[in-house]
């Protein structure tokens, strides 16, 4: 496995590189499920070894939830894979992906179409959330959430997702 940074430096391996605070995952635990509706639902990462580092000031709980210690700017990326079920009926869908902070306030969004035909079972579409710089508050967590819209049902790839959280610069 190799993870391009911000800085374009390659990392393959253990993550261990200068007190830079960041946490960074790849791999749901699991396929997510969304009905289409109006609930969000967490994002719930691997809890295997190597899925997901942690390094400097910020912590990683719950499988989902990162806290960075310190308030400042830092550059976020989370990436999915969603895909339509092929139970689902024919039609127009939006899958959207969002971060926000542990109570659920809303600090970015942002939606993809994916369309379903009868014809084409398993549509898929990959999206990403970011990179964007945003201000996080020490001491606060923060999670990503996603919906499908419009009733599409329809599930995250648990292999397809990734995420990163950095200081920035």
């Amino acid at each position: 496995m190799a993870v391009v940074d911000s800085s374009g430096m390659a990392v393959t391996g253990t993550f261990t590189y200068s007190a830079k605070p960041y946490v960074v995952g790849h791999k749901l635990s699991a396929h997510l499920y969304l009905s289409g509706g109006t609930t969000w639902t967490d994002l719930v990462w691997s809890s295997t070894a190597g899925d997901v580092a942690v390094n400097g000031a910020m912590s990683w709980s719950s499988n989902k939830i990162f806290t960075p210690t310190n308030s400042g700017l830092y550059m976020v990326t989370a990436s999915v894979a969603a895909r339509l079920d092929h139970g689902s009926t024919a039609g127009e869908r939006s899958v959207g992906l969002r971060l926000t902070d542990s109570s659920d306030g809303q600090l970015r969004a942002t939606y993809s179409h994916i369309g379903y035909y009868d014809s084409r079972p398993d549509t898929m579409t990959s999206f990403a959330l970011g990179p964007l710089v945003v201000w996080l508050t020490g001491s606060t967590g923060y999670k990503f959430s996603a919906i499908s819209s419009d009733t599409g049902d329809g599930f995250l790839t648990s292999d397809e997702a990734s995420f990163i959280v950095e200081a920035f610069p």
